[in-house]
């Protein structure tokens, strides 16, 4: 149960919170990184297998002094209307407060959310295909910095207390390599 549920996590699939118009299936423009912007992952809602769609967002010069924050907090805040509308899906919508910090260290960055909040707002992502949108969408997002190696995972601090809520018992570190 415990290596169904990690491998559930790191697989890359579809996303599920979004209603979009049927005749489109998120064609968005070509994006690039360039200065003052970051990547997010967006998800095909109508694809029957794993398909992310990169969208690009805008961010502040300070911001752009931590582009893997930013970059988060990007994609924690959900689809824009606009994207919606073009079928793109997510599976955050206005859910950047749960975002406690953001470190990079020796290639791992750990993403730590605020315990309370990701509860409320999140609670369904340790089911498992929703935890697998959860990791696919964080890892396409945190992976396009080639800085980054790793991924670890913590609820307030404790990457345990984020295993055992997705239901793999240990802590949870992602390795580039397994992230596809």
């Amino acid at each position: 149960m415990r290596v169904a549920a990690l491998i559930a996590f790191v697989a890359l699939t579809a996303g599920w919170t979004l209603e979009p118009d049927p005749r489109t299936s998120c064609q968005l423009p070509p994006v690039s990184r360039e200065p003052g912007k970051v990547l997010v992952y967006l998800v095909r809602t109508d694809a029957p297998s794993v398909e992310t769609v990169a969208a690009s967002r805008s961010v502040s010069a300070a911001e752009a002094e931590a582009p893997l924050k930013a970059a988060l907090v990007r994609l924690l805040s959900g689809v824009t209307r606009d994207e919606r509308l073009a079928g793109c899906g997510s599976t955050f919508r206005d859910d950047a407060h749960v975002l406690r910090s953001v470190t990079l260290e020796d290639g791992q960055a750990t993403i730590d959310f605020r315990r309370g909040p990701f509860l409320r707002e999140l609670a369904i992502v340790s089911a498992s295909s929703a935890g697998t949108y959860f990791g696919g969408q964080i890892a396409k997002t945190v992976f396009q910095f080639p800085s980054v190696r790793s991924i670890r995972f913590e609820f307030d601090g404790n990457c345990k207390a984020f295993g055992d809520f997705m239901q793999a018992g240990v802590c949870i570190v992602v390795p580039r390599e397994r992230a596809g």
